[in-house]
């Protein structure tokens, strides 16, 4: 199965890691390797994250405080925001670029 980042969740991905290696040296490379090993179980079970709303997904990761929200295909998991569970929830939502507008 196909993983893809949106643009938006790559940069929460990237300064999150960074935040933790300027804290801690190493730190941001293990915060990386849980939120890959997260992915590869979405990967394998698609459906395994709670619904947030229609299609979207949220699983969390086990040692770090963060969310992935997501939306799954037959063929491709998106990451549309890795989030950190204490920012505001939905967020997110103004990043998905399919995503049609909230009346």
């Amino acid at each position: 199965m196909r993983l893809r980042f949106l643009r938006d969740a790559e940069a929460e991905l990237i300064e999150s890691a960074g935040y933790y290696d300027a804290n801690t040296s190493g730190l941001g490379a293990e915060f990386l390797d849980e939120v890959e090993r997260t992915l590869r179980i979405v990967a394998k079970y698609p459906g395994i994250g709670g619904s947030v709303i229609g299609e979207y997904r949220r699983v969390l990761t086990t040692r770090f405080p963060y969310a992935l929200i997501y939306r799954a295909t037959a063929d491709e998991i998106v990451v549309v925001a890795v989030a950190h569970t204490s920012r505001s929830p939905g967020y997110w939502r103004a990043t998905e670029p399919d995503r049609t507008p909230e009346t």
